[in-house]
């Protein structure tokens, strides 16, 4: 039942993330929405789910955004390679490690962007446009990340609980 909630999830993600962008396509200041998701399955899910969600979700967005191959997937290994161990070091309540995690790997995310902008460039400049879009998607994030934390933990309260009462049934 986990995974079929996670995968539920990451579904629902990217295809409100892909409805959004095809519905507005000026919307530059939307953040990608799996973001937020990964981080909490680093914080609060088991490794395997982790996993899973990393290599589905980055496939899947890199299939349907037409972005440079693998980007995504790239950038959410990243996410979990950074973020892995950062219970053992923190000793926050969740909801505010989550809300600082989401700001920091939306930012690094349009790092890596950067970076893969930089690479293929012809000529290296910081674009004003491109940088105060990049502070609107943290903001954005920043914002809108303490709701996300709170849906996705009543989401997956009620996946354990419905999974833990089938497995009693047997």
């Amino acid at each position: 039942m986990r995974f079929i909630t996670c995968f539920a999830i990451l579904i629902y993600l990217v295809a409100c993330q892909t409805a959004l962008k095809a519905l507005f396509p000026n919307l530059v200041f939307c953040f990608d929405l799996l973001v937020p998701f990964i981080v909490f399955l680093i914080l609060l899910r088991s490794r395997i789910e982790t996993w899973l969600a990393i290599i589905a979700g980055g496939i899947g967005v890199n299939v349907l955004s037409g972005a440079p191959l693998g980007i995504y997937l790239i950038t959410y290994i990243w996410l979990f390679m950074l973020f892995k161990n950062i219970k053992a070091y923190f000793h926050t309540p969740d909801s505010s490690l989550f809300f600082i995690l989401v700001i920091i790997g939306v930012f690094v995310e349009q790092f890596i962007f950067g970076v893969f902008y930089l690479i293929q460039a012809p000529a290296w400049h910081l674009s004003p446009h491109a940088f105060s879009v990049a502070l609107t998607q943290v903001f954005l994030a920043g914002v809108i990340s303490p709701v996300i934390f709170v849906i996705f933990k009543k989401i997956f309260s009620v996946s354990d609980k419905l999974s833990f009462h089938y497995d009693q049934g047997r």
